[in-house]
């Protein structure tokens, strides 16, 4: 390939196809060319930013923005990994830019950095973001809902609620703020209110999707034919915005399956999952199964063995990483432990991603094994996490996709140990199906990529038992669900935790959920879910074919 525009070009297609590290290679190789090039500069913060090397990208953007201070996409590239970092020079300049922008503009950007920052997963970082604009412009009403929204998704319930205090005392009550309302309600486990504020923003909003969404999750029976036909007729409006109609869809779905209007609500998911996948595309994120197979193949190669346990213990906390697929009972077995006076709860961290894209970037760098630079980031990993436990001899770190990371901790803590949720697979692929996600999972828009992701899954959570055997506890959902006690006390004695009567009451805690699951967490336990599958048994046909296929597949690798 020669270099210049065709590189460029070229570089470009792959950061549209989400082959990020295809489209680093080639950018590299034209700032090498000509290290004046913006746009290789451009690419090269994208590229790296998309595989996750915040390091990297802060660093080409700062490049691009020297080169060409006036031209905004430097400042595009800029804030996402100025943010995940908390690199407060580059936050600054951010900011600066921020301030010469006129509104319109100025919410385009900050909307950019904050879905770029929710994708990553990094939600207290978006909310940082888009506040840079809602500082700038405290009379854009719109602002504050979109704020507090992503305040909510960071955990950050108290700093919501008083953007919408703030909003109301200056310009009173807004249909819109009750959304949020009704966020924060179910967060903090107050269902009832939670649905009185869903239906006063839909009956205030000219456009009350979010509500429709929140009341649909929790008492889908309260949309009456009445409701469902506005929300359809808003549905049919060409100019909503995509994550709306996403939303909107969903919520549509879930009303019709409450009436058992089976056929309507998995076209309603299907066109939710379909518009989501499309919306990830553009935004250049991509599930590809080669590349998820030799990831799961180099991840298993790369330890064929457990570390020798020579390692000293690290003392307090104890560390307890739940492991699953999304929508396999992790938040029940969250809460459960949650409740018991020894225990503190991380949620879904960053930590375990963070430190696998440290090991990863040292190991390029200095071209040895990626095993081989593990221990340096060993204090790290600790003091992360007894910063997080505070006194706690116990921390939960409930980020499913640590699966993808328990040889590393395994070397970093031979004290370490993992709780493995497992659900009947057809249910769990429904349940995926039917959700939409805060973070961007390219892999749940479709049945065959969920089969794919499951499968994955299958194969390094085979190899990570074989390889740490009774460091790995299993908790099966309907076991769980049908023998509630005992579950409850093997799972307190594998944590080394005596029993408390309160575990068995984890609906009743006080403690803030944030997750998708946050409604269902709040009720006693029910059977409610075991089997539903079958329901929608014609529907998941694709499904069932494609994990039987990849299954196949990865029994081969």
């Amino acid at each position: 390939m020669t270099g210049g525009a065709a590189a460029i070009t070229a570089g470009q297609d792959a950061l549209d196809r989400g082959a990020f590290a295809e489209a680093l290679a080639i950018f590299v190789n034209e700032t090498r060319r000509a290290p004046n090039s913006v746009d290789a500069w451009f690419g090269c913060a994208a590229a790296n930013y998309g595989i996750g090397d915040f390091h990297h990208a802060l660093a080409a953007a700062e490049r691009c923005v020297q080169l060409a201070p006036n031209d905004q996409r430097g400042f595009y590239v800029l804030a996402p990994p100025a943010f995940a970092l908390n690199d407060a020079q580059g936050i600054d300049i951010c900011r600066t830019f921020m301030g010469r922008l006129t509104p319109g503009a100025g919410e385009s950007l900050a909307r950019f950095w904050s879905e770029r920052l929710s994708e990553k997963e990094l939600f207290s970082a978006a909310a940082d973001a888009f506040e840079i604009y809602a500082a700038y412009h405290p009379e854009d009403e719109k602002a504050a809902p979109e704020l507090a929204n992503l305040y909510i998704n960071a955990s950050e319930i108290d700093k919501a609620e008083a953007v919408i205090d703030r909003c109301e005392k200056r310009i009173g009550k807004h249909g819109a703020f009750q959304f949020i309302r009704a966020r924060i309600a179910i967060m903090r486990g107050d269902i009832d209110a939670a649905k009185r504020s869903a239906l006063h923003a839909i009956d205030n909003n000219d456009r009350p999707v979010p509500a429709y969404f929140i009341l649909s999750d929790i008492a889908p029976e309260l949309i009456d034919a009445n409701k469902a036909a506005r929300l359809e007729k808003i549905l049919g409006d060409e100019g909503l915005h995509p994550d709306l109609k996403i939303g909107g869809l969903f919520a549509l779905g879930r009303t019709h399956h409450s009436r058992d209007e089976l056929d309507q609500a998995f076209n309603c998911f299907a066109a939710a999952k379909s518009l989501s996948k499309e919306f990830a595309t553009a935004a250049g994120i991509i599930y590809d199964r080669q590349v998820a197979e030799a990831s799961a193949q180099r991840i298993a190669a790369r330890y064929p063995a457990a570390s020798p346990t020579n390692l000293q213990d690290s003392g307090a906390p104890r560390k307890i990483f739940i492991i699953g697929m999304p929508r396999s009972g992790s938040t029940l077995v969250d809460q459960i432990l949650s409740r018991h006076s020894l225990v503190a709860s991380l949620g879904e961290s960053t930590i375990m991603p963070t430190i696998s894209n440290s090991i990863e970037r040292r190991s390029r760098e200095s071209g040895r094994p990626f095993r081989a630079c593990t221990a340096e980031m060993r204090e790290q990993f600790h003091a992360a996490y007894r910063q997080a436990a505070g006194s706690a001899p116990r921390i939960i770190d409930k980020n499913l996709f640590n699966f993808e990371c328990c040889g590393l901790i395994a070397d970093l803590d031979p004290n370490a140990c993992f709780i493995l949720t497992k659900r009947e697979p057809a249910d769990i692929a429904l349940s995926i199906f039917k959700t939409k996600f805060l973070a961007a999972h390219p892999w749940s828009n479709e049945l065959r990529d969920i089969a794919h992701k499951q499968a994955s899954f299958e194969f390094l959570v085979s190899h990570w038992r074989k390889m740490l055997g009774e460091r790995i506890h299993i908790v099966n959902h309907e076991e769980l669900v049908a023998n509630f006690e005992p579950g409850v006390r093997a799972l307190l004695e594998f944590c080394g935790l005596d029993f408390e009567e309160q575990c068995l009451d984890f609906h009743k805690g006080d403690r803030q959920v944030f997750t998708t699951s946050a409604a269902q967490v709040r009720r006693p336990i029910n059977a409610d879910g075991v089997g539903r599958w079958k329901r929608y048994e014609k529907h998941l046909a694709p499904y069932f074919e494609s994990l039987e296929e990849f299954r196949r597949r990865y029994a081969l690798i």
